[in-house]
């Protein structure tokens, strides 16, 4: 995401900071990340303490902690059969998915894949 370097922040800057912040940055670090000053910073943070309950939606899911956010455990060797490979995607922390293909995928069921994927409905 592009922050804007003048003018007022827009709703999706302000929820970067505070996610930032949630993930324990200092308002000096956020403020090189946004490329902000570190006062606006603070008074963002500072404004979302006060106001906490007011205009702030709930979040549909929590990020995972540190340690959890490596790949699950794979199973060893000898249980998968011959010919697969195993994928693994994160869509957003927390969430991943597993695909487990043929090893000699041609480039037809690749794009075959792909077109399934896009026909998926979107909220």
């Amino acid at each position: 995401m592009v922050m804007s370097k003048r003018g007022r922040l827009s709703s999706a800057d302000r929820e970067r900071i505070h996610a930032l912040s949630e993930r324990g940055l200092s308002a000096a670090q956020i403020a090189k990340e946004v490329e902000r000053r570190e006062d606006v910073i603070e008074g963002i943070l500072n404004a979302g303490k006060k106001n906490s309950t007011r205009g702030r939606k709930p979040r549909a899911y929590e990020p995972p902690p540190r340690a959890q956010a490596a790949f699950p455990p794979r199973a060893p060797r000898a249980e998968r059969p011959r010919g697969v490979l195993e994928h693994q995607l994160w869509i957003r922390p927390g969430y991943h998915i597993e695909l487990v293909l043929p090893a000699d995928l041609t480039g037809a069921e690749a794009e075959r894949l792909a077109n399934w994927a896009r026909s998926l409905p979107f909220a």
